[in-house]
């Protein structure tokens, strides 16, 4: 009876040595698995960071470089050409527009052959530097969403301004919200999983199982978010 105690016992043992053993193993491998995608989350949001400050550079080389043309000739055939001078080789930027009472007059691409279209304040905007950013404007001339609007010019980034990050976005889950300084308005999304981003930073009730990453830059704000391989949701965020 004794020998049956201890071979019992020895038993038991050996099954919570086992349990503790894989125990540890399982949470050394979730924080390997968490501090890698850490990583990862903080080198996407690094990367775009730099991408958004590259298209700012941009826009204000282009403001300066307009401040040279002559104003009295505006949307003339030497006016367009400057324009598209300026342009040219901004990687970064689509168009160049000349705008006079929020109506869009020419394009460096365009030229003056351009359907009428009014450019107001009646968009949510925000500012930034001494322009402002237009959001959700679609513009039928201009095309994409966001123009950044100052003196006469309506500037709109390029639609493959993020193109790039895209792919790395979908396959690895990853998603990013570019705003201004003050974080009064979202500018561009990168991702599927935006609107998680902007409860976490706005809602008292958080989602949870998300590894955050935040960038600042004198011009920029990232938000960037990843669905964390941590102990609470391990199976569900293997795909």
């Amino acid at each position: 009876m004794m020998h049956s105690n201890k071979k019992s016992n020895k038993y038991i043992m050996i099954i919570i040595c086992i349990t503790f053993s894989l125990s540890m193993f399982y949470l050394s491998t979730n924080a390997v698995v968490y501090t890698l995608n850490k990583k990862e989350v903080e080198d996407f949001s690094e990367s775009i960071l730099n991408r958004s400050i590259l298209l700012m550079k941009q826009i204000n080389f282009a403001i300066s470089k307009s401040n040279n043309i002559n104003e009295s000739a505006t949307c003339s055939k030497e006016y367009i050409n400057k324009l598209r001078e300026i342009l040219w080789p901004q990687r970064f930027i689509k168009d160049i527009g000349y705008i006079n009472k929020d109506m869009l007059l020419c394009t460096a691409l365009w030229g003056d052959d351009v359907p009428p279209e009014k450019l107001s304040n009646n968009y949510k905007s925000v500012e930034h530097g001494k322009g402002l950013w237009l959001l959700g404007v679609n513009s039928r001339v201009l095309g994409g969403e966001n123009i950044y609007v100052i003196n006469n010019l309506a500037i709109m980034p390029s639609p493959f301004l993020f193109t790039r990050f895209t792919l790395e976005s979908t396959n690895n889950e990853i998603s990013a919200i570019v705003s201004d300084v003050k974080h009064q308005a979202h500018i561009f999304f990168i991702g599927n999983n935006t609107s998680d981003i902007y409860r976490m930073e706005h809602e008292t009730h958080k989602p949870i199982g998300y590894i955050i990453a935040k960038k600042n830059a004198n011009m920029n704000l990232i938000y960037a978010q990843h669905l964390a391989c941590i102990l609470t949701v391990f199976s569900t965020c293997l795909k």
